[in-house]
């Protein structure tokens, strides 16, 4: 990737702006000063195209994390592929009608049988039958009478360990236990005495007396000890458990559906020629630019003259003669010229966080007016010579662009999750056929994005 692409795209919106974006526009424009103002990239010229990035299928999979949208030139499949958000979709473009049958040819002669062919891989499975109504559980057995427990066998050389008998039923839990005899509640403490009351204070104008102090409170008294606990009870023995009914038959499976069958495969169209390149004119000779004039001297300012005493106060009197206009003053020094970093014809410059220096990474051909991503030698108006891809403004079917819309403005429809083009009229969504199309539909089909 171009260092102008690792940087943020405010970079490229600088240079461009530069170049031929009016300042109020959020637009740009390559090849006219008017780009449409629904457009955010116009490319306009009637002798060359938009080139985009060209890679083989092992490299296209090779992006990481491509970015919903991002479309790329296959030269393995030579054909157009875009990334859906899940995987790269092949965008075939609108199919043409059908012509018409040509005239029936004579009857060649019939040749020697060739060999027979391999046999084709297997169809795709049908769609499974429902699922049949499962049986009816069958009802529950009754609760099997408890055996009795077998007696301990005699001890044999280490035998066979005989079968364990069923549990005994649980037997009736014995009586509670008396409970205890609650122990003596201990006796209460003596109250204490009730201190003094205050005197109450003489009756004086108004003033309340203060309240005597409380007594203090008497000694709580001691607890009574703990009643001892009753005995438990003697534990029931338990009775035995009875044997587990038998399980009813599990209902029949309902019958398999039939497979479906394979749908046919519609004819492969041809290949349009690929058109020849014209040659690139020569790049003219920049010429030499003339030395800067030295500035002249200012001046030095006058004095200013002094202000004439104020009159008193009456009668006004006339207007005094109007003061000689002063010297103008100097003018201060120039600052100092900015540093220039210098490049060569067609470079841009670009800001490293330190400095501005030239870079050929965008490159702007000044005879053909073409712009070039990671190429100085742009066939067309906007090529971009990388091994990645374009990101291309994407939103749903309710933020598409209005007003005047150009023919051939492309976005990504984040509703239909696939690329679509404006035809002049109507929006297209270039995977979809035109009507009375073809289309066929795989079904349990290998993925072409997987292989290279």
């Amino acid at each position: 990737m171009s260092m102008i692409l690792k940087k943020h795209i405010s970079i490229v919106v600088l240079v461009l702006s530069a170049l031929m974006v009016e300042a109020q526009q959020q637009n740009m424009g390559v090849g006219t000063l008017n780009p449409d103002p629904s457009a955010l990239l116009e490319l306009k010229a009637n002798n060359m195209g938009l080139l985009i990035p060209r890679m083989a299928t092992n490299e296209k999979l090779g992006i990481v994390g491509p970015s919903t949208g991002l479309l790329v030139y296959d030269l393995t499949t030579k054909s157009f592929w875009y990334f859906d958000g899940t995987i790269w979709v092949e965008a075939i473009g609108p199919q043409g009608p059908q012509g018409p049958t040509g005239p029936q040819g004579l009857a060649g002669t019939i040749g020697v049988d060739g060999v027979t062919g391999p046999t084709g891989p297997q169809g795709p499975a049908g769609v499974n039958g429902a699922q049949g109504i499962a049986g009816a559980i069958g009802p529950q057995g009754q609760q099997g009478i408890p055996g009795p427990i077998g007696p301990t066998g005699i001890a044999g050389n280490n035998g066979t360990d005989g079968v364990t008998g069923p549990v005994g039923l649980t037997g009736p839990t014995g009586p509670a236990g008396p409970t205890g005899v609650q122990g003596i509640v201990g006796a209460t403490g003596l109250v204490g005495a009730t201190g003094p009351t205050g005197a109450i204070g003489p009756t004086g104008v108004g003033l309340q007396g203060p309240t005597g102090a409380t007594g203090p409170m008497g000694p709580q008294g001691i607890t009574g000890p703990q009643g001892t606990t009753g005995l438990q009870g003697i534990q029931g023995i338990t009775g035995a458990t009875g044997q587990q009914g038998p399980v009813g038959p599990t209902g029949a499976t309902g019958a398999v559906g039939p497979q479906g069958a394979v749908g046919l495969t519609g004819p492969q169209g041809p290949t349009g020629a690929q058109g020849v390149t014209g040659p690139i004119g020569p790049q003219g000779l920049v010429g030499a630019t003339g030395p800067l004039g030295l500035t002249g001297a200012t001046g030095a300012q006058g004095i200013q003259g002094n202000t004439g005493p104020q009159g008193t106060q009456g009668i006004v009197g006339p207007t005094g003669a109007q003061g000689i206009q002063g010297p103008t003053g100097p003018t201060g020094a120039t600052g100092p010229t900015g540093t220039f970093t210098g490049g060569t014809l067609g470079q841009t410059l670009h800001h490293n966080g330190t400095d501005w220096v030239p870079t050929s990474n965008l490159f702007h051909d000044p005879n053909t007016n073409n712009l070039g991503v990671g190429t100085t030698t742009a066939t067309v108006s906007f090529e971009v010579a990388t091994t990645d891809a374009i990101g291309v403004p994407s939103g749903t079917s309710a933020q598409r662009p209005t007003g005047t819309i150009p023919t051939g403005a492309m976005r990504w429809n984040t509703d239909l999750s696939a690329m679509e083009v404006y035809t002049g009229s109507v929006w297209l969504n270039i995977n979809t056929p035109p009507i009375g199309a073809t289309y066929v539909q795989w079904a349990n089909a290998a993925d072409p994005n997987t292989s290279s």
